[in-house]
């Protein structure tokens, strides 16, 4: 693995991480926030599904906890095969939370940018969809250093854009093979 992981450095009252488990899924499932369902259902999923599904394939994956109750899951992990990001090594990043998130925006916000830095030691690249009606992760994506690619793409029953986010250095990485 790449540097070490910033979960560590996560101190706040009532607030911890620790890689996931299959439990986080079914506690969480049920409380995601409305846009983050939405996605779900848009890639033909129920939420409970897509944690699990993260969880199986991510190469890590964390859970926050507030008072002891899931309110994020997140991951990264290699790309399928199938995933064209030119001669690049990339990993497919992802997130799904529930409403309590809104109560810890400015932590969220630094924690965040700390955890895709991490991601982003792993691998070339970060990538991933997001439904073209959720704005706000938009908006969060560009912050956070994302470009989001157009045009939209069709996956399931919605339009969906790609995002990417390469290493400062991927210019001047060799290509895999």
């Amino acid at each position: 693995m790449g540097s070490q992981h910033p979960a560590t450095d996560f101190p706040l009252e009532g607030l911890k991480i620790r890689e996931s488990l299959s439990a986080d899924c079914y506690d969480l499932a049920d409380r995601l926030r409305p846009a983050d369902k939405r996605e779900c259902t848009a890639h033909g999923m129920d939420p409970l599904d897509a944690l699990l599904q993260g969880l199986s394939l991510a190469q890590e994956c964390w859970t926050v906890y507030l008072h002891n109750v899931p309110v994020i899951m997140f991951g990264c992990g290699d790309a399928p095969a199938n995933l064209e990001v030119g001669d690049y090594n990339p990993g497919v990043i992802w997130m799904l939370g529930a409403e309590e998130v809104t109560c810890l925006r400015k932590r969220f916000l630094r924690e965040s940018r700390k955890w895709v830095d991490y991601f982003q030691t792993q691998y070339d690249c970060l990538t991933n969809f997001i439904d073209i009606r959720n704005a706000v992760h938009h908006r969060w994506l560009v912050w956070m250093g994302f470009t989001i690619l157009q045009p939209a793409v069709e996956y399931g029953s919605h339009a969906f854009y790609r995002f990417v986010r390469f290493s400062p250095c991927a210019s001047s990485l060799p290509p895999h093979s």
